[in-house]
């Protein structure tokens, strides 16, 4: 059976050097930020993702980007948070 999945990332700005490469936030949490990556380049940072079944949309979703910058700060502090959350 072939279902689509949505998937969300973010690209932040890199002012510092990410600690992590590849992490799981959380291995016994269900829904869309289950599970993440922090992926440091040299401008900016890929922070993901998303695992939503079944989900169409394209729009992405001001909410899970909240989550995923929150926890990829929690393991790394140089990941910048936005000042309000419209910032996301």
């Amino acid at each position: 059976n072939c279902h689509p999945v949505r998937g969300q990332i973010l690209v932040v700005p890199n002012t510092g050097t990410p600690k992590c490469t590849t992490v799981r936030f959380d291995e016994h949490a269900h829904g869309p930020v289950s599970i993440g990556y922090i992926i440091p380049r040299h401008d900016d940072i890929i922070i993901g993702g998303t695992v939503e079944p079944h989900n169409h949309s394209r729009i992405a979703d001001a909410a899970v980007s909240q989550i995923l910058l929150q926890k990829a700060n929690l393991l790394d502090p140089t990941i910048p948070l936005p000042s309000s959350p419209g910032e996301v």
